[in-house]
């Protein structure tokens, strides 16, 4: 049988094209990086700053986990993926009264407010600096804390 060097180009090229596609496909996360919610114990905002720079098209993957108490008042307590025990909470002391109050949340660039909860996964449509926090306009009344992973 004689051998056809035409089908070894084809075959030469299509690998090639092949490993070319592989290598352009999103992989997973490179970089995961941990933090906590408040900084430093201190509950002085609803939102910190991460100094975690996110691009667009960047996937972004976060677990948490932890307990807080919303109120210091209240036997409340709440995970990352927040209360609705207190309806008043919600409604009155939320960012956002449709989620739960004291949910883990992020906000991108100054951008809207993202519900993260325990986990989330999602791409970034518009790149800056990775804010987290909590659905909770007055948190200088909450002891606990979130540890948050961001990877990315």
């Amino acid at each position: 049988m004689k051998h056809n060097p035409l089908i070894s180009i084809v075959l030469a090229v299509v690998s090639i094209l092949l490993v070319s596609l592989a290598c352009r496909l999103p992989g997973p996360p490179r970089e995961c990086t941990n933090f906590t919610i408040p900084p430093n114990g201190n509950w002085n905002a609803s939102l910190f700053d991460t100094g975690i720079e996110l691009n667009a098209g960047q996937t972004v993957i976060f677990s948490a986990k932890g307990s807080v108490r919303p109120s210091t008042y209240s036997d409340v307590f709440s995970g990352p993926d927040g209360t609705t025990e207190v309806e008043n909470w919600q409604v009155s002391y939320s960012f956002n009264s449709d989620w739960p109050h004291e949910a883990v949340i992020a906000r991108i660039g100054g951008g809207d407010y993202i519900l993260i909860g325990s986990g989330q996964q999602f791409t970034v449509e518009s790149g800056g600096t990775l804010e987290l926090g909590v659905n909770d306009t007055d948190p200088g009344n909450n002891e606990g804390s979130f540890e948050v992973e961001i990877c990315r």
